[in-house]
């Protein structure tokens, strides 16, 4: 398994959490870690109950989606 593999399956596990201040947490590694590409996890919570998770998942999605962007110019 690869890291990025790995770092993805934490994160899809964590944003599973009861408690919203790990699924916060979890939100703020994905930036740490640079988790870009990837943002299957994420699409799990745009849903969440907390406001701020999906304001935070959405941010990261919008994000990855700009470097993506970036990235073919």
């Amino acid at each position: 398994m690869t890291t990025d593999l790995f770092v993805t399956d934490w994160i899809a596990t964590a944003l599973t959490s009861p408690d919203v201040h790990v699924r916060l947490h979890v939100l703020d590694r994905w930036v740490q870690q640079g988790c870009t590409g990837a943002v299957d996890p994420l699409m799990l919570v745009l849903n969440d109950q907390d406001e701020r998770v999906r304001t935070r998942t959405l941010r990261l999605i919008e994000q990855d989606w700009a470097w993506a962007q970036a990235a073919e110019r």
